[in-house]
């Protein structure tokens, strides 16, 4: 068996959007109880109905979920087909960031900017919209690579799970995976406001990510700059920015962590959609238009 290296990669998205408001909510565990039952009450005990899972742990917070509660993952490829218009991306309930595949830029099918009869993808971008009539959104496109250094913009083929291969994509609430060329895996799951990237990959070739910022919507204005590991404690920044009048920066790395930080700002549905991230990474990136 082929020996693999995996790195991470994440990302931090602050996001206002000109006529769009958002929110979240914050969960608390449930209250902790004795277990004795209250004076004069009785204790009653019953198996759960037959073909109900439990307890699960549900992602996040350490609540459980009792048996009678428990119920099947959702299959979050419905309505990625036809005209449904939603994105199979890992993500929290109301957080800023839906990280998942761009397999469509444009069209009325394209609109989240998966469609499921898609047979390639452009990378992973750390926005997505689910059920609108209007394309938006696709900010800050990640693309692993390993190999040689290539910075066309063009789609790289993946299958879809099947029958004889269900494991070669996976969407499950707050995480997406997928095979990719080159023996490559990725696997991507977000927080509120973070979304974090694992790829696999062959540790005999070199391997990176690439940084794109002119994806889907049109971007008119953006800046990314590589930031020393010294920024971290207070020291001036140093580094590489890229911006519409460059063509690619290579990061810098300290002590192998790679960091960058930038904006991006964009046009579609929403006419002035600001996006501001900062970027970490153990492999290095390549930031490109």
């Amino acid at each position: 068996m082929r020996t693999m290296k995996w790195v991470i990669f994440w990302a931090v998205c602050a996001v206002w959007t000109a006529g769009h408001v958002g929110g979240q909510t914050v969960a608390t565990p449930p209250k902790k109880t004795s277990g004795v039952p209250a004076k004069g009450a009785k204790a009653v005990t019953s198996p759960p109905k037959a073909g109900l899972r439990g307890p699960i742990t549900v992602n996040g917070p350490a609540f459980q979920v009792t048996a009678p509660l428990a119920a099947p993952q959702p299959n979050l490829f419905i309505g990625t087909g036809g005209h449904g218009h939603t994105h199979p991306s890992a993500q929290r309930p109301f957080g800023m960031v839906q990280l998942g595949p761009d397999t469509r830029l444009e069209g009325w099918d394209g609109c989240s900017g998966y469609h499921h009869t898609d047979t390639a993808l452009y990378g992973f971008s750390h926005t997505h919209l689910s059920g609108t009539g209007v394309s938006d959104y696709g900010d800050l496109l990640v693309v692993p690579q390993s190999g040689a250094l290539d910075l066309r913009y063009q789609p790289l083929p993946f299958q879809h799970a099947s029958a004889g291969d269900p494991l070669a994509e996976i969407a499950v609430p707050g995480y997406y995976s997928v095979g990719l060329p080159d023996g490559l895996r990725a696997e991507l799951t977000a927080s509120e406001r973070v979304g974090r990237h694992r790829y696999w990959a062959d540790p005999s070739r070199p391997f990176r990510v690439l940084i794109r910022m002119n994806h889907r919507d049109k971007a008119y204005d953006f800046a990314v700059r590589t930031v020393a590991a010294a920024a971290a404690s207070g020291a001036p920044a140093s580094g590489a920015s890229t911006n519409a009048a460059s063509a690619a920066a290579t990061s810098t790395s300290a002590a192998g962590v790679f960091r960058a930080e930038g904006h991006r700002f964009s046009r579609a549905w929403a006419t002035r959609q600001k996006l501001f991230f900062a970027l970490h990474a153990s492999a290095p990136f390549v930031l490109t238009e």
